[in-house]
């Protein structure tokens, strides 16, 4: 019995090295995929300013848009997993982050699936990290399409407040337990389940179903393992469902698999409501206009990158300066500290990063607006880009018009919020 469990350490403790050395290695090429998928859509959308959305070109060039968004996902993917860090969270309206997971899955035009969506959450509100819950309903709509493979099909997503009805499948087993099973004899159906909703009443629940052939019942206690398919006829790799379990077990919740045969698989989650007065609604009436006149300081070390992002904001009316060579960047400013209104800098990059080269910048001008893109791990550059007292964040493949407003945000409030 102790060499049985020597063994099993063993193959443990190698199968959790493997996982770090892939992390470690996918996450790299992330980076530089993002880089690529950054200057494509950049490209991409200069192309559609200037032809217009209904001409050919221009609809081509959403097209070509549409795909980076994807790609940015996939990638988005990966460096989550190869990224084990604390992410901090804040009460927020659940509606949002259902609103907006809709909105990226239905713009990636599926064109044999139909989006049933019930959002019944409005005004009931979470404890959690708004871009992870995003990433959950993608990972999990993102599966309930490909689970239909290819054919015509309605993927399902709600969300409402769950209450306790008498007579409910499994009512005692999601209320008590941390883990279960259930199956019939002739394997038509099962379900299984991980974490206790007892622990999280007053909860929401939140559902994604598809109407697949049903997850292969000899892998369904392993669907949250890296590289498991979820489809019986083909093998498909990814870390979709394996960051779906991660961010519910770090939010400290619940979540069950339903499968039947020929039917289809849905997924649930619970998650604990909090108080809505307790959270900060955005306001509608809100938008901002993402043209403007300001003189933008461009500074990433991919030609492509900042040539893209340069042509996207002065076809919005923005005067841009790009450059290629960030130790460049402190002479410049030294000897004209006035000469730009913002400047926007890769995080990533060769003899200097972008928070250390901010930081410089901000001795010498201290109330100067600057923005940081990354395709590395989000949350840990946030985090240190509120230690520099800088203005934003964004996530490479950046979006220009969402560049664009936070530009203009950034000129209206004439200082960064973190120099106090």
């Amino acid at each position: 019995m102790r060499e049985n469990e020597r063994i099993r350490m063993r193959m443990q403790f190698s199968e959790a090295k493997a996982f770090e050395t892939i992390g470690h290695f996918s996450g790299g090429i992330a980076h530089d995929f993002n880089n690529v998928l950054a200057a494509i859509r950049g490209f991409a959308e200069v192309i559609v300013m200037d032809s217009g959305q209904s001409t050919k070109s221009g609809k081509a060039a959403q097209r070509i848009v549409g795909a980076a968004v994807r790609g940015a996902e996939m990638t988005a993917n990966i460096l989550e997993f190869a990224t084990t860090l604390h992410v901090k969270t804040t009460d927020f309206e659940f509606s949002t982050v259902f609103d907006k997971a809709v909105g990226l899955l239905v713009n990636q035009q599926h064109a044999n699936i139909t989006f049933q969506c019930d959002d019944d959450a409005v005004g009931m509100a979470i404890d959690g990290n708004e871009n992870q819950f995003v990433r959950l309903l993608l990972n999990l709509g993102t599966n309930a399409v490909k689970a239909v493979d290819g054919r015509p099909g309605v993927v399902r997503l709600s969300a409402s407040r769950w209450t306790e009805e008498p007579g409910q499948p499994l009512l005692e087993a999601r209320i008590a337990s941390i883990q279960y099973t259930v199956s019939t004899d002739d394997k038509r159906y099962s379900r299984i389940g991980f974490g206790a909703v007892g622990n999280l009443r007053p909860c929401l629940s939140i559902s994604v179903a598809d109407q697949g052939h049903g997850i292969d019942p000899s892998i369904l206690d392993r669907i949250f393992e890296p590289f498991i398919s979820t489809k019986i006829s083909t093998m498909r790799t990814g870390f979709g469902l394996a960051i779906v379990k991660d961010i519910v077990l770090a939010a400290g919740s619940a979540l069950e698999v339903e499968r039947k045969q020929d039917v289809g698989t849905t997924f649930t989650v619970w998650l604990p409501l909090v108080p809505p007065s307790s959270v900060k609604l955005a306001d509608p009436g809100a938008a901002i206009e993402p043209t403007g006149h300001e003189r933008v300081l461009i500074v990433d070390d991919d030609v492509d990158v900042a040539v893209s992002a340069a042509a996207t904001l002065e076809t919005l009316g923005y005067h841009t300066t790009a450059v290629v060579h960030p130790p460049d960047v402190l002479e410049l400013f030294r000897s004209a500290p006035m000469s730009c209104d913002i400047a926007v800098i890769d995080h990533a990059m060769p003899e200097i990063s972008g928070d250390m080269l901010a930081e410089a910048m901000l001795h010498i001008r201290p109330e100067f607006p600057i923005i940081i893109c990354t395709g590395l791990a989000m949350q840990r550059v946030a985090e240190r880009t509120r230690e520099v007292g800088l203005w934003a964040v964004l996530a490479k493949p950046v979006d220009h018009l969402q560049l664009a407003r936070e530009i203009r945000r950034a000129s209206g409030a004439g200082r960064a919020p973190g120099t106090g």
